[in-house]
């Protein structure tokens, strides 16, 4: 516990300052985070055989997904084009390279895309309104934390065998705080917003936030890993630590473009 309080510290103090700077600044920072990322999947037991040519392809198609953008704007993000490269660049090679397993390649080229959306969503956002953004950290933190403490405390019944430690009592009690303190910043950041529509988008994404967590907590279980990596003292990886946000900032996009 005092190794995890003591990294998401020095997490913190890393974040808040490239936060407050953006820009270029901010871009690096999630640049530096996709590779990292990156490194985690294709250190996956069976990504290890895949040749280096994929890996590098790989490696340049995520940098695509990422900062190769149709504009500065979440609702149009990502562009086609750079979806089309990354997959003609993974998929070709297996015609031609003996070792290139087709679904290992198609398996891998999931997690480039879904890595390359998030990222770009994120820097996205960002530019668009970095307050935005913060407001879907703090209802991922609030879930995380919250159905931790929660389910520490009054957890009795077990959620799923995915993850054996989570109960249902902390995932209502993470659900239940992030939505009241992500309505209350929500509100407060921006004056005039509907309270109920608030609760209902906040109550959702901490929902979400909740299942990304348990879809990375089933890929490691079939990877036979406990942590991505221990890149990050008491945390894991750097997937150990995105993976609820992941699913969180994507599911607000998508309710951006339908609300």
């Amino acid at each position: 516990m005092k190794k995890r309080i003591i990294s998401s510290i020095i997490i913190a103090l890393i974040f808040i300052p490239v936060f407050l700077l953006g820009g270029l600044f901010f871009k690096l920072f999630c640049g530096v985070l996709g590779i990292l990322a990156f490194n985690e999947i294709i250190s996956l037991p069976k990504f290890k055989k895949l040749p280096s040519i994929i890996k590098l392809l790989g490696m340049f198609s995520l940098i695509l997904l990422m900062f190769v953008t149709n504009g500065y704007s979440i609702y149009l993000g990502v562009s086609y084009e750079s979806l089309i490269i990354s997959f003609i660049a993974l998929l070709l090679p297996v015609l031609f390279i003996k070792k290139c397993n087709s679904d290992l390649a198609i398996s891998l080229s999931s997690f480039i895309i879904l890595l390359g959306l998030f990222f770009n969503s994120t820097i996205m956002i960002n530019e668009s309104n970095k307050w935005v953004l913060l407001y879907i950290v703090i209802v991922t933190c609030c879930t995380d934390i919250f159905a931790y403490l929660v389910g520490s405390l009054l957890g009795k019944h077990k959620f799923t065998p995915i993850s054996p430690n989570k109960t249902i009592e902390g995932s209502i009690g993470g659900i239940v705080v992030a939505m009241v303190v992500g309505t209350i910043y929500y509100l407060n950041i921006f004056p005039g917003s509907s309270i109920f529509k608030m609760i209902l988008i906040s109550t959702f994404l901490a929902l979400m936030s909740e299942i990304g967590d348990l879809i990375f907590s089933k890929i490691k279980r079939d990877n036979e890993i406990k942590d991505f990596s221990n890149l990050i003292p008491g945390h894991g990886g750097i997937l150990d630590r995105l993976d609820s946000l992941m699913f969180c900032l994507l599911t607000y996009v998508l309710l951006c473009t339908l609300l």
